[in-house]
């Protein structure tokens, strides 16, 4: 009896990490910088979001996008929008903002892109991008 309890129990697990990992795929895409330049593009009422850290932040960021370095931020943010709003998620090289795709996913989101490689990539493919520094001039 005891067995079957666990196997039971074990297949459970398994069936919630499969559910919850399944529900994150359909509500995130992980996108290339030209994938995430076509998507950005063919929306109006998209948000950008930039999560570097704030110890890596530099002064060049994507054109309109927002710079919300903590998690804290990122949520009393989010809690504004509508849950329908088209959100685009980027940090230096992808890692972070894959964290923060998720949340937003656990958060109800349904319609969330990461950019894959983060800005460094964006930079290099030579997309647009603004630098704060010569806006302050």
């Amino acid at each position: 009896m005891n067995r079957i309890y666990r196997y039971i129990l074990l297949i459970a697990f398994f069936g919630l990490v499969i559910k919850g990992y399944s529900q994150t795929k359909s509500c995130m895409a992980n996108l290339s910088s030209e994938e995430f330049k076509t998507q950005i593009d063919s929306f109006d009422n998209e948000m950008i979001i930039d999560v570097r850290h704030i110890d890596l932040k530099r002064d060049i960021i994507i054109e309109n996008a927002l710079y919300i370095p903590t998690r804290n931020d990122l949520i009393q943010f989010i809690d504004t929008l509508d849950r329908e709003t088209p959100i685009f998620v980027y940090c230096a090289i992808g890692e972070r903002s894959i964290a923060a795709c998720k949340m937003l996913c656990e958060m109800g989101f349904q319609n969330i892109s990461n950019l894959k490689k983060g800005i460094e990539e964006w930079e290099q493919k030579g997309y647009k991008v603004v630098n704060l520094e010569k806006e302050k001039q």
